[in-house]
């Protein structure tokens, strides 16, 4: 479960702990052919924005390990947890997921 913390009275974020969520989560990365590290979940990141209106106005810092998602409304996260909670409810859905967001040219590489 990916849970918003609230940083302030209008500040919110998501942390993805990457290395954390490899040994769930790497056989399904090791088959799409990725790496599944922090570039790696900001492109799947980034592609369920892209492809979901309610998903906008969110801020980005990813590194070799973690990503950090953060918005000053809180409903566009809790749309990303949904559709991140989704994405990662099956190692199928997952791999197809990787696959759409890898076709459109997210993941910088790493995805």
């Amino acid at each position: 479960m990916i849970t918003i913390e609230t940083i302030a009275e209008k500040e919110f974020l998501i942390y993805l702990n990457c290395d954390n969520l490899m040994g769930q989560f790497s056989p399904a990365f090791e088959k799409a052919g990725s790496y599944g590290n922090g570039p790696a979940w900001l492109g799947i990141i980034e592609f369920l924005a892209a492809v979901n209106p309610k998903i906008e106005g969110l801020d980005y810092d990813d590194e070799s390990g973690a990503v950090v998602v953060r918005s000053t409304q809180k409903e566009p996260l809790e749309e990303l947890c949904h559709r991140l909670e989704q994405s990662t409810s099956s190692e199928g859905r997952l791999i197809e997921t990787i696959r759409e967001a890898k076709d459109l040219g997210y993941g910088h590489g790493d995805l």
